[in-house]
């Protein structure tokens, strides 16, 4: 007799349970809700239902990849990200329910919507399409080294008919125009190589180092946006960083003389964003 939905969930569940893979019930729901195209929840109220060889076939794949310590939002080729289901790939970097802290805080907290907003090292373009998304009248300008993470973005901005993103190839500000923004807002490589050599495998192995690790204590990349952002900032204009948890004390005290500063903590109740405001 065959299998059903449930008895295939419960042996795959088990399989990656084995070899140690971390929340694996989770990640088969995923799997199993993507590959049916169907929200987990209908995955019990179908539960009696069976697949086709096809589709057992892919799990089979999905499930050796992951058992792997494929990071399951690369197996899957997408990533839930404040409301948008976004494309990711080995190219760009998964992005982190932290950074959807920090794109809330942006969305909720501000009492004045922008005109122009910059991000650098858009990656997927996860934070410059979420912004675009919510203030449809402001100008966002997208940056990122790399072709191929803007080729990712600009993927995944065309999918969410975002049409108020303009993305640049460029070093951080190297080829910006001359034009002040709003908010500045970056999240950069700021990991150090002792942290990155503790990440867990799926970073390790599978995610683009050069977008995770900085030198000089992981200060390197927010140093060099700290110092440039005057430049391109507005009067009173914003700059909103991700960072590692032991940077923001080290920023302020650095920058306070020259900006108005604050510290966000993430959901864990941990220092993890520095925002500096140009008003002095």
């Amino acid at each position: 007799m065959e299998e059903t939905l449930l008895e295939l969930m419960k042996r795959a569940v088990r399989f990656l349970e084995q070899r140690g893979i971390p929340r694996p019930k989770c990640d088969v729901e995923w799997m199993f809700s993507t590959m049916l195209g169907c929200q987990r929840l209908a995955l019990y109220l179908n539960g009696h239902r069976t697949i086709s060889p096809h589709q057992k076939q892919q799990l089979r794949t999905w499930l050796q990849r992951r058992a792997q310590r494929e990071p399951l939002q690369y197996i899957l080729e997408k990533v839930e990200f404040y409301g948008l289901s976004l494309h990711v790939d080995p190219r760009v970097l998964i992005p982190r329910p932290e950074t959807e802290f920090l794109v809330d805080w942006l969305c909720t907290q501000q009492l004045q919507q922008p005109k122009t907003i910059l991000d650098l090292g858009t990656g997927s373009g996860a934070i410059a399409i979420a912004l675009a998304k919510h203030f449809p009248e402001t100008q966002v300008v997208a940056v990122d080294i790399s072709a191929d993470a803007l080729e990712v973005a600009q993927e995944n901005a065309r999918h969410h008919q975002i049409t108020n993103i303009h993305f640049i190839i460029s070093d951080w500000f190297k080829n910006i125009p001359q034009q002040r923004f709003d908010w500045i807002i970056a999240n950069p490589p700021y990991l150090t190589a002792q942290e990155y050599e503790t990440a867990e495998v799926e970073v390790r192995q599978y995610e683009p180092k050069n977008a995770l690790v900085a030198e000089q204590e992981g200060l390197q990349h927010l140093d060099q946006i700290l110092q440039a952002a005057p430049q391109f900032l507005q009067p009173r204009g914003m700059v909103a960083l991700e960072t590692g948890i032991l940077h923001p004390c080290i920023l302020q005290e650095r920058y306070q003389t020259n900006w108005k500063t604050k510290i966000l903590q993430d959901l864990t109740y941990r220092d993890r964003f520095f925002i500096a405001i140009n008003d002095r």
